[in-house]
């Protein structure tokens, strides 16, 4: 059986979503084998929407992707862009709609369910605002189990307007995920470089992504007798955002490490996260250096190159905006970390792409799959597939 290399003709950027010129690139990548198309683009990127929904609905090859806060390639990040990278394998792609309001559920999509047991990876693009994100996430889980390499993220603007986010064959879509199946295994590193400075707290009160009392008591006081004097700032509703960045929560797993939850939303004596926060569970408050997060993209790195363990066909980034926005001028030193890390391993060659979240998803470990926020997600896609 022939092998062919899993990524079709070098990764570039568009500067602009003019569609004449996204399908053109486009027609340039089926002619040279591409059987599926990942489009990812920046939330400044001018698009079209009617223009764009008849574009991908004319598409004769699967497509997936979305609009993100930005987008990667190579050493730099970009609010205006697009990235279309053609795959040379067949993607099975199941559209789960319904996420904002009565779940109509992953499960109930048969025929790809059976498929995708056979996926070496299955990527999760979802809409980074939707209600039911943790629910879908689940129903995944449960009919896909720990067999394949899951990695994706969050889709969204950074001013956390609701809006259609998504790419796919029925054009622009709000409220939904995309659960994508490929055959080749890609391999993951999994890291996020913030550390506790108080807790644990239990949760003893929580809504979905709301959290309303930390140890019995109101969740905004208790976060503010913390925080408030490492800021040195008295934290309100405007300036909440900008503070709380810097100390997220970090949700406590059973091995004592953490799934960092971003707080965003100062509401009254309740604080809104990205992601759901379960109640009785443990949360601490963590912080961050800007060495601790560059040396965990290096450490994900190392991680994902050691699982692969052969040829690299391209390096897929699922990063949180908000890492972005903590490291400002040093995020350029994370990316740096990733590319130097692939030259020090004898593939300076590899291209690295991808995009800044509004939530990472993954499975390390292979035993449970998890929405994390402010993570560095790298999955390493093998240099051949059937």
């Amino acid at each position: 059986m022939r092998l062919l290399p899993m990524i079709i003709a070098p990764v570039e950027l568009l500067d602009n979503g003019d569609v004449l010129s996204v399908r053109a690139h486009i027609d340039r990548l089926l002619a040279a084998g591409a059987r599926s198309l990942l489009i990812l683009a920046g939330e400044e990127t001018d698009l079209c929407r009617p223009e764009w929904d008849a574009m991908l609905q004319a598409l004769p090859v699967p497509v997936f992707g979305g609009v993100f806060p930005r987008v990667v390639l190579g050493r730099q990040e970009h609010a205006v862009g697009v990235l279309v990278v053609g795959l040379s394998c067949t993607a099975d792609v199941c559209i789960a709609e319904g996420l904002d309001g009565a779940m109509q559920g992953f499960e109930r999509s048969h025929a790809h369910c059976e498929a995708m047991r056979q996926s070496g990876t299955v990527m999760i693009w979802v809409d980074g605002l939707a209600r039911h994100i943790a629910a879908l996430m689940e129903a995944v889980f449960d009919v896909l189990g720990a067999g394949p390499c899951y990695i994706g993220g969050g889709a969204g603007s950074l001013s956390f307007s609701a809006g259609p986010c998504l790419f796919s064959s029925r054009g622009m879509l709000q409220g939904a995920a995309l659960v994508v199946g490929l055959p080749p295994r890609m391999a993951l590193g999994v890291e996020h470089g913030w550390l506790p400075v108080a807790g644990p707290f239990i949760v003893s009160e929580a809504h979905g992504n709301e959290i309303r009392s930390l140890d019995f008591r109101s969740a905004a006081e208790l976060y503010r007798e913390v925080v408030e004097p490492l800021a040195d700032v008295v934290l309100n509703e405007e300036n909440f955002f900008a503070v709380a960045k810097d100390f997220p929560f970090g949700l406590e797993r059973f091995d004592g490490s953490f799934v960092v939850r971003d707080p965003i939303i100062l509401d009254g004596n309740s604080i809104v996260c990205v992601g759901d926060v379960p109640g009785q569970s443990c949360l601490h408050v963590l912080r961050g250096e800007e060495a601790s997060l560059i040396r965990a993209a290096s450490t994900g790195t190392a991680q994902a190159l050691q699982a692969l363990g052969k040829g690299v066909a391209g390096a897929l980034l699922v990063d949180c905006i908000s890492r972005a926005l903590f490291l400002e001028d040093g995020y350029r030193a994370e990316l740096a970390a990733v590319s130097d890390a692939l030259a020090d391993a004898g593939q300076e060659a590899v291209p690295v792409f991808g995009v800044l979240t509004l939530g990472e998803i993954a499975n390390p470990g292979d035993y449970s799959l998890e929405l994390f926020n402010k993570t560095f997600v790298l999955g390493l896609m093998p240099n051949a597939c059937l």
